[in-house]
């Protein structure tokens, strides 16, 4: 994807990590390396707000810090920006780094759903669309970062939620999932 300007690129969460750009996968092998994925996962998190160079630090070198961690994550970041086509993807903040507004991530959507969902009240046919919409974007959360730290409050939160949107979803729906 990096030989041209990408219009929107989409960040998948939700099962098998991935990124699309104008309908395409980037190739995992196009970021050089998973500290570079790993941090467009954290990024996508929290989409869309701005993720300190302290907090990517943690998570990226939870056992050995580099020696100029702010350095390293502006590699990182070049890398990353580099393979997505476009720099104003990621947007360089004050101390920290953000997904620019062009990036879409299924766990937002995931998220919009799962509320209409709640908002809908007695309004069976917006549950069920609202439901329907939420398990279809449905996979193993942030599958990459089981065992990661930083990863473990955003896994907890989406399964959590998955677990209301089945009890919220009419009989039948839930189970054809």
């Amino acid at each position: 994807m990096a030989s041209g300007m990408m219009c929107e690129v989409h960040l998948q969460l939700l099962g098998r990590f991935q990124v699309r750009g104008n309908g395409q996968e980037v190739p995992p092998s196009a970021f050089g390396g998973r500290k570079v994925r790993t941090l467009l996962r954290m990024l996508a998190v929290r989409n869309p707000d701005l993720v300190t160079h302290e907090i990517l630090t943690e998570a990226l070198w939870p056992d050995r810090v580099p020696a100029d961690p702010v350095g390293t994550i502006g590699v990182l970041v070049n890398r990353a920006r580099s393979a997505l086509g476009d720099p104003s993807l990621i947007v360089t903040g004050s101390g920290g780094y953000a997904l620019g507004p062009e990036c879409t991530v299924d766990i937002v959507e995931y998220l919009r759903f799962a509320e209409r969902a709640r908002q809908a009240g007695d309004d069976h046919a917006a549950v069920l669309r609202a439901c329907g919409s939420a398990l279809a974007l449905w996979g193993e959360p942030l599958a990459e970062d089981t065992y990661s730290d930083w990863a473990r409050h955003p896994r907890e939160r989406l399964q959590q939620t998955q677990i209301e949107i089945c009890q919220r979803a009419p009989k039948g729906l839930a189970g054809a999932r």
